[in-house]
């Protein structure tokens, strides 16, 4: 997902970390990256597989598929 200059994506199974088990559907991350020049500039580990993704009112929430909904706001805002 693009959010102004910011590319959001969801990494199912931890595989970008290089687990040596990347199918048993355990964990993932969310990670933020600059659109422009593509350097990963924040991720957030995530102990149960993510599911979606969506920004609203200045906060990123990422739901996983056990139910629970995480969210994320730049340091700061108020709730951070």
């Amino acid at each position: 997902m693009l959010v102004g200059d910011t590319l959001f994506y969801l990494a199912d199974d931890k595989a970008i970390w290089g687990t040596p088990y990347p199918l048993r559907g355990e964990g993932g991350a969310v990670v933020a990256r600059n659109a422009a020049s593509g350097q990963q500039v924040w991720s957030f580990d995530i102990p149960e597989r993510p599911h979606d993704i969506i920004a609203a009112n200045g906060r990123l929430f990422v739901s996983t598929r056990n139910g629970t909904i995480y969210c994320f706001a730049s340091k700061g805002e108020p709730g951070h």
